[in-house]
């Protein structure tokens, strides 16, 4: 089970970057679960497929960063890049539903990549879509309306899509237009959600394989609404763990620069000295009162004249 070929071993080392290489460990969960029986696999965490693409366009954006391409004199260039993107979606789309043969990046892989592995055309174009998108409603987040008549024909037009089975398409700038909006118009007391401790990410990297060892081991057995409590607070339970003890630590070094990377003023200025905290008391006692301004009428609000 360790040193096998597919082991725990093989399965490390296979996927400790953010590829999914290797989906199972050896035959574990072979025939003993709901998913093998509905699907025939053995994926211990499913939900890590998606870490390789995530990882991937966190530095492409690191990268844009380093040439500053991000800063604001320049996001026209982001939303030509969305502007395009959107139009491959509706290209691939009318190929689609036209039995074209024309569709751009809808097959194939790149790579395979240090590191990723290969990656599916496919889902890079769709992901990069709403990785830009994203980036884009930042950069012009004062000029993005938030219209409820544009969110509800929002949530249509992905109704729409779903319905004809085509979410991956044209449909993902109205769920992306969703979410900001939704964002912004549900309740007051849901803002806070989140906003101290995020464990949303946990829950998301640990329900899978939760789910999977709780099946393994026959909790299914208590109905789903049973199995569906017990893994949702045993992953929670999990992600607050990842929170406090792996994440929230990471993230106190996202500002951290190396000494030699930090700027310095242009101009410093000496140093001051330090003095006794009586010293700069006396100092402010002893210095006039201002001629005039709102300094006095602070100060003597009854002597001020009435202004019209």
């Amino acid at each position: 089970m360790w040193r096998s070929p597919g082991g725990v071993l093989d399965y490390l080392r296979l996927n400790w970057w953010g590829g999914l290489r290797q989906a199972g460990i050896a035959d574990l969960l072979v025939g003993d679960t709901p998913f093998w029986r509905w699907r025939g696999g053995n994926a211990l965490n499913g939900a890590l497929w998606t870490l390789a693409y995530e990882i991937f366009f966190y530095l492409v954006v690191a990268v844009l960063a380093a040439l500053t391409i991000l800063r604001r004199q320049l996001r026209w260039l982001p939303l030509i890049a969305l502007v395009v993107l959107f139009g491959v979606l509706c290209w691939n789309y009318y190929q689609q539903v036209t039995g074209g043969q024309g569709a751009i990046w809808t097959t194939g892989d790149i790579g395979p990549l240090p590191l990723f592995g290969a990656l599916q055309r496919s889902y890079i174009l769709w992901f990069g879509f709403m990785f830009l998108t994203g980036w884009v409603a930042e950069l012009y987040s004062e000029r993005l309306p938030i219209s409820d008549l544009l969110g509800v024909l929002a949530l249509a037009v992905i109704g729409w899509f779903a319905y004809h089975g085509v979410v991956f398409g044209p449909g993902l700038l109205a769920y992306a237009y969703v979410m900001i909006w939704l964002a912004v118009r549900l309740p007051k007391a849901l803002h806070r959600v989140g906003r101290v401790n995020d464990y949303s990410y946990g829950v998301y990297i640990y329900s899978a394989v939760v789910q999977q060892v709780m099946a393994k081991a026959g909790v299914q057995a208590i109905g789903f609404v049973g199995f569906f409590l017990v893994s949702a607070l045993v992953s929670t339970g999990f992600a607050m763990l990842s929170w406090h003890l792996v994440q929230k630590p990471a993230l106190r070094l996202k500002d951290w620069t190396p000494t030699m990377l930090r700027e310095r003023p242009d101009n410093p200025g000496p140093p001051k000295a330090d003095r006794p905290i009586a010293d700069v008391r006396d100092e402010s006692a002893a210095a006039p009162p201002a001629a005039s301004g709102a300094s006095d009428i602070v100060r003597d609000p009854a002597a001020a004249p009435a202004a019209v």
